[in-house]
């Protein structure tokens, strides 16, 4: 069995230790108290326990955002928490980036990144780009363009060069111009 310890989030762990219970600890991480606390004892590592008594509610969300109400099996808070030591990272790094520190998939990381308003590394303002030169009756079609960040956009344009230009227009860094299909106007 992989020990803790190896796991790419294992620093987060030990940095949040005496911030957080040992099972708020095994939420976020999704392992169990027992693991960490097994973790941390076989690699010598202290803890200063949280005071008896009742807690106050921890943010480290920016604005104070806690994460919103527990939905269905909880599944969406544990995620959240899981992501909560590199909250201070959601639009810094790439949402894959991310997913692969705290275990979660590059779709859940993207989800909860949204949900806060922080856009995504080398998104853009603007999804699709409409060719102001295409009339009614013209056959135009949509292009899809992938950039070298992995964002993706449309581009709707009569023909290759014009939706090129477009793209161009829009970023730099394009590195795949698609047809998709025609638009039915």
């Amino acid at each position: 069995m992989k020990k803790l310890e190896s796991n790419a989030w294992w620093p987060a762990l030990v940095a949040n230790k005496d911030s957080y219970s040992l099972r708020e600890l095994g939420e976020m991480f999704g392992v169990s108290a027992g693991a960490i606390n097994t973790a941390l004892k076989r690699n010598g590592i202290s803890r200063v326990g949280a005071r008896p008594g009742p807690r106050e509610e921890k943010s480290g969300w920016p604005e104070g955002k806690s994460g919103g109400a527990n939905t269905g099996r909880g599944s969406r808070i544990v995620s959240e928490r899981r992501l909560l030591p590199w909250a201070d990272q959601l639009g810094v790094k790439s949402d894959s980036e991310l997913a692969e520190l705290c275990g979660l998939s590059s779709a859940t990381v993207a989800r909860i990144r949204r949900s806060r308003g922080i856009p995504g590394v080398g998104s853009s303002a603007s999804s699709i780009e409409v060719d102001r030169n295409v009339n009614s009756g013209t056959e135009t079609f949509a292009w899809k363009v992938t950039l070298a960040s992995g964002d993706v956009f449309v581009v709707c344009s009569v023909n290759i060069e014009n939706a090129t230009k477009l793209a161009l227009a829009h970023s730099e860094d394009v590195v795949a111009l698609e047809r998709v299909g025609m638009l039915i106007v």
